[in-house]
């Protein structure tokens, strides 16, 4: 054979399954994103709880709908997720990694650099009656309206400015600050962009639409928790 393999290994070669990560559909990828997304909706209701004394009398009802807005977004994500390959992963197992990891020094500088300026921005919602840490929500959201309204009309955009921010090699501390700030103002926009971009066109400017009404929405369900 012109390949230098005997018939035998070609024709096993060639009857071998597909690789589960390029199948074009996969339940597992749907079930690992409805999993994953619902891991970083509980750090965003963790931040909430922590100033659970400050809410108003009726904030629970508005809490729930903060909650069920993300719920039913995802819900209709579900099925796209299971044709996008290369999302990226998150795990309990992963974020403990992150955690514990032996870092550079100019990363622990550049991670405390944008820490502290996110944390300074956040405080502008303070006057709005929003307790701190739960003015991270806010400051979260308000990222998240800007890069939404950019993806709706420029989605490679967003991810040009991920992956420059975030999946180039950082060695100086500016690099690492990027990084992580491209994580904390980008990487939830990102993620859902990864799923919608592989949607036809129609459906992809309609769900980003979507997406960007549901920031919005949930901006302004936030100050309602706590007025």
């Amino acid at each position: 054979m012109g390949n230098g393999l005997p018939h035998s290994q070609a024709k096993q070669q060639s009857n071998s399954p597909v690789n589960k990560e390029t199948e074009i559909f996969s339940l597992k990828r749907g079930i690992r994103f409805f999993l994953q997304s619902h891991l970083f909706l509980l750090f965003i209701i963790f931040l909430f709880l922590i100033n659970k004394n400050q809410w108003t009398n009726n904030a629970f009802v508005t809490f729930s709908t903060f909650f069920s807005g993300f719920e039913l977004f995802f819900i209709l994500l579900f099925l796209p997720s299971c044709f996008v390959p290369n999302l990226p992963t998150l795990s309990i197992h992963r974020i403990i990694q992150a955690i514990t990891k032996k870092r550079k020094r100019n990363e622990w500088v550049g991670m405390a650099i944008a820490f502290i300026i996110f944390t300074l921005v956040s405080l502008i919602f303070l006057p709005a009656n929003i307790p701190y840490p739960s003015t991270y929500v806010q400051f979260w959201l308000a990222s998240n309206i800007m890069f939404a309204l950019i993806s709706v009309l420029f989605q490679r955009l967003v991810f040009f400015y991920y992956d420059a921010a975030v999946k180039a090699k950082p060695k100086s501390v500016l690099d690492y600050f990027y990084k992580y700030c491209g994580l904390f103002m980008l990487g939830f926009c990102y993620y859902i962009q990864q799923i919608l971009s592989r949607m036809p066109l129609l459906l992809n400017k309609l769900f980003a639409i979507l997406f960007l009404l549901l920031v919005v929405w949930q901006f302004f369900m936030v100050v309602g928790v706590f007025n």
